[in-house]
């Protein structure tokens, strides 16, 4: 998955938006990978199952704030490919977000325990 988030945020290097949801989810996970040990409280596939479920209303309100326009993009910014009216850098770039949360949480509940 790390791998994927490097190309696509190489790949599109010229839209910012893209490029850096791409390529700092690349970091994070990497991250997590290389420092497995310390983060052994994590589960992965806990937290991709978790986000799927959040997808649902982050989806909704999202593509209602999009489609008002409350939310606007630059186009140039970011890949233009859309589910409905919301870039799909959204996604990513808000699992990389809600990835970071729980993550740091995790660890501050593990070491508290110890």
């Amino acid at each position: 998955m790390a791998i994927v988030f490097v190309v696509v945020g190489i790949l599109f290097k010229e839209q910012q938006y893209t490029s850096w949801a791409f390529i700092l989810n690349f970091f994070f996970i990497t991250g997590l990978y290389v420092f497995r040990k310390k983060f052994m409280s994590f589960d992965a596939l806990s937290f991709l199952v978790s986000y799927a479920i959040c997808l649902i209303p982050f989806l909704l309100v999202n593509g209602f704030l999009t489609a008002l326009p409350v939310i606007e993009y630059n186009h140039t910014e970011n890949f233009n490919f859309r589910i409905y009216t919301i870039p799909v850098e959204d996604i990513f770039y808000g699992m990389l977000l809600i990835l970071m949360n729980v993550v740091i949480y995790e660890k501050l509940q593990s070491t508290k325990t110890k």
